[in-house]
């Protein structure tokens, strides 16, 4: 049976158009030690949440000690007291914020809370055991050069870091500060939750630069007129998150910071006959 044939003087149907192909991008990649699930929205939220704790348990903090007889101008009268206040005011914030963090994670992200904040063990192929190893030898090094350096920099100003090292209680405290906790908080906060964000957003070599310029920023208020000392942290900032992004791992950059402030507590103890000679703040 043939095909029915065409009449030419019916209007004749268009022939179907192709379907317009839609060409989708392919999605950025990014290394998965990066890959968290929070945004800037979040970052706000955190910050936010940051001082307002600072604000409400600092104002706690003091009503303790005035309830304990302490007024203000004591509290800045007495180098072990002060040294006190400002531990405990640490902690409390640092508490704070990793309740936070552990809410957002746990409970809202329904995620691993230390795997998510980059707590990983180092990439397969090398040895654990030998990599632990390299980085602390690495924080002591680095730790030697920068305390180097900054004899060579200098500087005539009163740092206020000084405060609280004018008396043997005072420094035991900062030491256990410095030691046993300062590198796994501040770890966390910098190259676990910051830089992350950051590197999304700018890059890994963006994100590293600026974590390590915060963290620095972070730490300045301390060393309040030594300028070249600021400068220097900055580079051991950049330094840490480094190898954090090297390693994709937060574990290696506390690692690293462990060993640099053990180091450098450590030189401070033998230098002062275990802080029994201690030298003159500068005026």
């Amino acid at each position: 049976m043939s095909a029915p044939e065409t009449d030419p003087l019916l209007p004749q149907s268009a022939p179907a158009a192709e379907p317009p192909v839609i060409i989708v991008p392919p999605a950025r990649q990014y290394p998965d030690d990066i890959q968290t699930p929070w945004g800037w929205t979040e970052f706000a939220i955190f910050m936010a949440f940051g001082l307002v704790s600072y604000l409400f348990l600092t104002t706690i903090l003091v009503m303790a000690f005035y309830a304990r007889g302490i007024t203000l101008a004591q509290l800045k009268g007495s180098t072990f007291t002060s040294s006190l206040f400002a531990v405990l005011d640490t902690l409390l914030i640092w508490l704070g914020l990793f309740g936070y963090l552990y809410f957002t994670i746990r409970v809202r992200y329904q995620k691993p809370l230390w795997r998510t904040l980059g707590w990983r063990p180092f990439p397969g192929g090398i040895s654990q055991r030998l990599a632990v190893l390299a980085c602390l030898l690495g924080g002591s090094v680095f730790a030697l050069l920068i305390g180097l350096a900054s004899n060579v920099v200098g500087t005539r100003a009163k740092l206020p870091i000084e405060l609280f090292f004018q008396d043997r209680r005072s420094i035991w405290m900062m030491m256990v500060m410095a030691v046993f906790i300062a590198p796994l908080v501040e770890e966390t906060l910098f190259r676990g939750y910051l830089y992350p964000l950051l590197a999304r957003s700018l890059g890994i070599g963006g994100g590293v630069l600026l974590t390590g310029i915060i963290f620095g920023g972070f730490h300045s208020m301390q060393l309040w007129g030594g300028w070249g000392q600021i400068v220097l942290l900055i580079l051991v900032g950049i330094f840490f998150t480094y190898v954090r992004a090297v390693t994709g791992t937060v574990l290696a950059s506390y690692l690293l910071h462990l060993s640099y402030n053990s180091f450098l507590f450590a030189s401070f103890y033998f230098a002062t006959s275990g802080f029994h000679k201690l030298p003159p703040i500068a005026q």
